[in-house]
C-alpha cells in the first residue's frame, strides 16, 4: 500500500504493484499520454474546419461631397446656397457560414441599411431603408469536394487511433520490462541467499576443520584450502550484493521511482510454477501469430498511419485539377421610407434576385499541389512497408519467443533434478568424509558443483519467465482492452496466451 500512496512505506513489492506504480508512474508513459491529448487537438482543429460561423458587422458613414460651380450655382438659385452634398447611412449585417463535409458551403445572410439623404436638407426625402435576404451556395466541381473534403479531418482521426494505440504498445513495453526487472530482482535476491547461505555453511567447515586439526586428524594444510574457499565464496557474496543493487535499481527506474525508494526495494512474490502444455502451444503456432497480428498495437498503429497516408495521397491527387466552383445565390431586397432601418425587410419587396457565377482557376505549373501529391505519396509508400515490415517482424519474433520458452522450461526441469542429486551428493561425500573414504578437496569440490546448480536453476527460472513475458508481449495479450479502459490482471502476467 505504501508504493500506492503519496510516501513509500513499504520495503517490499508484489508483482502486480510494481506494474500498477509503472502505468501510474513512468514518464514515459506520461508523455505519450500528451501525445495522445496533442493528436486530439490536432483532430479539433481539423474538424473547425467545418464549424458554422457567424459574422457580423455594422458601419456607419458620413460623406461630404465638393459641388463644382455650376452645380452651386443651381442649389444657390433654388434657395440652398452650399458648396458640398453631405450624406450619412447606417448599415447592419448578419451572415451565417456553414462548410459541409462533401465540399459545399451554404451562406445566407441578412442585412438592412438606412440612408439619411443629404443632411443638408437638399432633397427633402424621407429616410431611404434598404433591406435584403439572401442565400448562396458554394458547390466545388472539379476539386475540393466529396471525400477530399474530409480527408484532413479523417487523417487526424486516424493519427489520433495510432496515438492511442502508440500508447499502448508504450504501455505493453513498459510493463515487460517491469516484469523482466521483477524477475530480475527476485533472483538477484535469491542469489544473494545461496551465496550468503554457501558462505556460512564453508565459514563452519572451517572452524570444523580448525578443530578437527587441532586434535592431529587432519593435516594443517587443509585449513589454508578451506580459507581459501571460504574467501572465494565471500567474494561472491559480495558480487551477488552488488547484482541485488543493480536489480533494484532496474526495477525502480521501469516503474518511475526516487532513488532513496530504489534502495529499499524487496520482491514480495516467489517465481510460480511453469506450465505444461508447450507441446499443444507449439502446434498452434500459426494462430499465435494471427493473435499477434489483431492484438498488438503497433500493427494497428501503422495500419491506421497507413490508412491516413492513403487517404491523403489520394486528396492531394485530387488537388492536381483544375479548380472549378458553381456559386448559386438567391434573395430579395425590399425599401421602406421613413420609420425604423428594419422595415426595409418587410416592405416593398422586389421581385426574387437570382445569382450565377462560375469560376475557374488553373495554375500552369501546379508545383503546390504536385510537390505536395509527390510528397503524401511517398508517404504512403512508407508506411505501406513499415507494415510489410512489420508483419514479418511480428511472426518472426512470435516464433522465436515460443521457442526460446519451450527450451527454457525444459532446462528449468532438468536443473532442478541436478540441484536434487547434488544435494545428495555433498551430504554422501560429508558422511565418507567422516569415514575417512573421502577427502576434503572432494567435498569442496562437490559443494562448488552444488553451488553452481544452484545459481543455474535460478538463471533458468529467470530466463523461462523472461521469455514467457517476451512472448505474451509479442502477441500482444499482455494488456486487457475495452472501449475505455486499459486493464491489466495477475494472471495474464504470468500466463500463456489465450487463442481466442
Amino acid at each position: 500500500p505504501g508504493y500506492l500512496g503519496t510516501s513509500y512505506a513499504a520495503d517490499s513489492i508484489g508483482l502486480l504493484d510494481a506494474v500498477r506504480l509503472t502505468l501510474a508512474k513512468n514518464p514515459d508513459i506520461q508523455i505519450q499520454e500528451k501525445q495522445v491529448e496533442f493528436s486530439q487537438g490536432v483532430l479539433q482543429q481539423a474538424s473547425g474546419q467545418f464549424d458554422l460561423s457567424l459574422r457580423l458587422s455594422a458601419d456607419h458613414t458620413i460623406n461630404n461631397s465638393p459641388m463644382n460651380q455650376q452645380s452651386r450655382d443651381y442649389y444657390t438659385h433654388l434657395g440652398f446656397p452650399v458648396s458640398q452634398l453631405k450624406t450619412e447611412a447606417t448599415s447592419y449585417r448578419l451572415a451565417l457560414e456553414k462548410p459541409l463535409r462533401n465540399g459545399m458551403v451554404l451562406s445566407p445572410s441578412i442585412g438592412t441599411t438606412n440612408d439619411n439623404g443629404t443632411a443638408n436638407n437638399i432633397s427633402n426625402l424621407s429616410s431611404q431603408n434598404w433591406g435584403s435576404v439572401n442565400f448562396s451556395v458554394l458547390v466545388p466541381l472539379k476539386k475540393g469536394g466529396g471525400e477530399s473534403a474530409v480527408s484532413g479531418e479523417t487523417a487526424a482521426h486516424l493519427e489520433w487511433e495510432a496515438s492511442k494505440q502508440d500508447l499502448r504498445y508504450l504501455i505493453s513495453q513498459d510493463v515487460t520490462n517491469t516484469l523482466t526487472a521483477y524477475w530480475n530482482l527476485l533472483a538477484a535476491r535469491k542469489n544473494l541467499e545461496i551465496a550468503r547461505e554457501t558462505e556460512n555453511s564453508i565459514r563452519r567447515m572451517v572452524a570444523n576443520v580448525r578443530t578437527v586439526i587441532e586434535a592431529d586428524e587432519l593435516p594443517a594444510a587443509d585449513l589454508n584450502m578451506v580459507r581459501a574457499n571460504l574467501l572465494d565464496k565471500t567474494a561472491s557474496r559480495i558480487s551477488a550484493e552488488q547484482t541485488l543493487l543493480n536489480a533494484r535499481k532496474g526495477l525502480g527506474q521501469a516503474i518511475g521511482l526516487s532513488y532513496p525508494q530504489i534502495t529499499r526495494l524487496e520482491p514480495n512474490d516467489e517465481f510460480p510454477g511453469i506450465h505444461s502444455d508447450f507441446s499443444a502451444l507449439e502446434s498452434q503456432l500459426p494462430r499465435l501469430i494471427d493473435l499477434a497480428m489483431r492484438h498488438r498495437a503497433d500493427f494497428a498503429a501503422a495500419q491506421l498511419r497507413q490508412d491516413s497516408a492513403k487517404i491523403l495521397a489520394s486528396a492531394y491527387q485530387q488537388d492536381l485539377k483544375p479548380r472549378l466552383d458553381l456559386a448559386v445565390s438567391v434573395g430579395y431586397a425590399g425599401l421602406s421610407e421613413g420609420g425604423s432601418a428594419i422595415g426595409g425587410l418587410g416592405k416593398n419587396r422586389g421581385d426574387p434576385n437570382v445569382g450565377l457565377n462560375l469560376s475557374y482557376q488553373w495554375p500552369f505549373d501546379n508545383n503546390v499541389a504536385r510537390g505536395r501529391y509527390l510528397q503524401q505519396s511517398a508517404m504512403y509508400d512508407q508506411n505501406t512497408l513499415r507494415v510489410a515490415t512489420l508483419e514479418r517482424t511480428i511472426g518472426i519474433a512470435v516464433t522465436s519467443a515460443l521457442s526460446d520458452l519451450t527450451l527454457s522450461a525444459l532446462r528449468l526441469k532438468e536443473s532442478g533434478e541436478t540441484v536434487n542429486l547434488y544435494r545428495l551428493t555433498v551430504e554422501n561425500e560429508k558422511t565418507k568424509l567422516k569415514l575417512g573414504t573421502a577427502t576434503l578437496v572432494e567435498l569442496l569440490t562437490v559443494n562448488d558443483r552444488l553451488l553452481n546448480a544452484q545459481l543455474s536453476h535460478i538463471s533458468y527460472w529467470l530466463n523461462y519467465f523472461n521469455s514467457l513475458a517476451r512472448l505474451n508481449f509479442e502477441t500482444g495479450t499482455l494488456l486487457d482492452e475495452n472501449k475505455t479502459e486499459q486493464s491489466i490482471r495477475l494472471n495474464q502476467l504470468v500466463s500463456l496466451p489465450k487463442l481466442d
